[in-house]
């Protein structure tokens, strides 16, 4: 008897997701006779069947992920009642709110032979030749379960967009110091980096920590096939005409991207704060800033991100719905250039120079050095510097 009622109150929580399942199938815009454009958004004329370039990040994550490792645990049965009613793809994974920062070199390969790690390359006086460029990027880290000792994250665009293959690699601390990592793990197969959870905490908890990963790429320049970038279009808006769902091909060693998201005729309806970007199915929305990072062109419908197509295999864009004073108001006039701001020789794609703050620095693709003098000498100059073999210009207080 005592066996039978201990049995009966296991069966209570799954009948009652059974009912929570039937009363919420019964509220569903599917089940509610709601169309697709009213459940998942407006759809762009002629929207065929999309088939991706790549896999799905999780997907990636399922089928490389070293069980010894990093075992991950079934997901709970609410967590796969809200995927089948969301129509969403069930994860395997937890959110962990870490992140690990990857910095991607790449290495002038023919040019570089056959020793290409860290040490080798470093330890030649021409190294800074050799650095074809260097491209950052944010990754989420994420739990497989209480079984794994470490969080897992994919590092894996430079090799799936067939930039080059990661030769060697290094975790450190995220800070000036950038002391080395031990116990964390990058399996070069499948792009995947391990890194312990006892970082994140102690004894008494949760505490910060920061973790980059440094992969040493060596690629041919001129044989870089374009890389690809899957995009994905959502639209709330009725004024909006969102273009078809796309691979878009761009040059891998450009340092922004730009994405298709709305027709020329009604991109004038939107601004950048309509738009919510999602890069490589990150559940964390970019937090995108006027010509800074993200940049919206209401004459082509094309929103420009700081970031390097090589990094990116996936980006999500949600358009917002209207509120009633946007439905009243008249489309912006689009004009077709952009405020780029420029320096003789050096073009720094949708950036504004009035946003430049003390100790910012921005990256740019060429090998020149000058002086600039700012109207006033006496209070900042333009500086030409060299850090890493990358050149930068840093607007910075003249001392």
């Amino acid at each position: 008897m005592t066996t039978t009622n201990v049995g009966r109150r296991r069966r209570w929580p799954e009948r009652l997701v059974k009912a929570l399942l039937v009363l919420a199938l019964a509220f569903s815009p599917s089940w509610a006779g709601a169309s697709p454009s009213e459940a998942d958004g407006i759809q762009p004329d002629g929207q065929e069947s999309f088939i991706p370039a790549h896999p799905t990040r999780d997907a990636c994550l399922e089928q490389g992920l070293d069980e010894g490792l990093a075992p991950a645990t079934e997901p709970p049965l609410l967590k796969k009642a809200a995927a089948w009613l969301t129509g969403t793809e069930l994860s395997s994974f937890e959110e962990s709110g870490h992140s690990l920062f990857l910095k991607t070199t790449l290495l002038d390969a023919p040019a570089a032979g056959t020793d290409v790690t860290f040490d080798a390359v470093y330890g030649r006086d021409d190294w800074m030749s050799l650095i074809a460029g260097q491209y950052d990027s944010t990754l989420d880290l994420l739990d497989p379960g209480d079984g794994s000792d470490y969080l897992v994250a994919l590092a894996a665009a430079p090799a799936l967009n067939k930039v080059g293959s990661t030769t060697d690699h290094t975790f450190a601390e995220l800070s000036h110091e950038g002391v080395v990592i031990e116990g964390a793990h990058l399996d070069y197969a499948t792009g995947i980096a391990y890194v312990p959870k006892s970082l994140y905490r102690d004894d008494d908890g949760e505490v910060p920590f920061a973790c980059q990963l440094q992969l040493l790429v060596p690629t041919t320049v001129g044989e870089a096939a374009p890389s690809k970038t899957d995009v994905r279009i959502t639209c709330h808006d009725p004024r909006v005409r969102p273009v078809a769902d796309q691979t878009v091909g761009s040059s891998s060693f450009d340092v922004t991207t730009k994405i298709p998201v709305a027709t020329p005729d009604t991109a004038g309806y939107l601004t950048l704060a309509d738009l919510h970007v999602r890069v490589n199915d990150s559940t964390d929305e970019m937090a995108l800033e006027e010509n800074v990072n993200a940049f919206w062109d209401a004459a082509t419908g094309e929103l420009e991100l700081a970031l390097s197509p090589q990094t990116l295999l996936q980006v999500s864009v949600e358009i917002d719905a209207p509120g009633l004073m946007d439905l009243m108001a008249v489309p912006a006039i689009a004009t077709s250039t952009s405020d780029l701001a420029y320096v003789p020789d050096v073009v720094f794609d949708s950036l504004n120079l009035d946003t430049l703050t003390p100790g910012r620095v921005i990256p740019f693709d060429s090998y020149i050095n000058y002086w600039w003098a700012h109207p006033d000498p006496n209070d900042f100059q333009w500086h030409a510097c060299v850090n890493s073999g990358a050149y930068c210009y840093s607007w910075i207080s003249d001392p």
